[in-house]
């Protein structure tokens, strides 16, 4: 699944737009697809604030570089 968001850091905390829509479709634990973060370059930070029922992106894509955050199989906060 591709979702956009405002911030993202090499975590894979994501900052969405706040109405945590994302989050609550897929919440942590739970079964759902890889997530692929989408955005440019500057908006890759050091460090995005996040919740436990914060979703992680699997992977962060922009146009200067790609990073892997996780596996598929280990979804939700604090796990890398």
């Amino acid at each position: 699944m591709i979702v956009p968001g405002v911030a993202f850091d090499r975590m894979g905390h994501r900052l969405g737009r706040g109405r945590a829509y994302y989050d609550r479709t897929f919440p942590p634990g739970g079964p759902s697809p890889r997530w692929v973060g989408i955005g440019y370059a500057f908006q890759c930070v050091e460090q995005v604030p996040a919740d436990e029922h914060d979703r992680n992106v699997d992977v962060v894509i922009t146009e200067v570089e790609t990073w892997i955050v996780r596996v598929p199989e280990t979804h939700g906060r604090g796990r890398s």
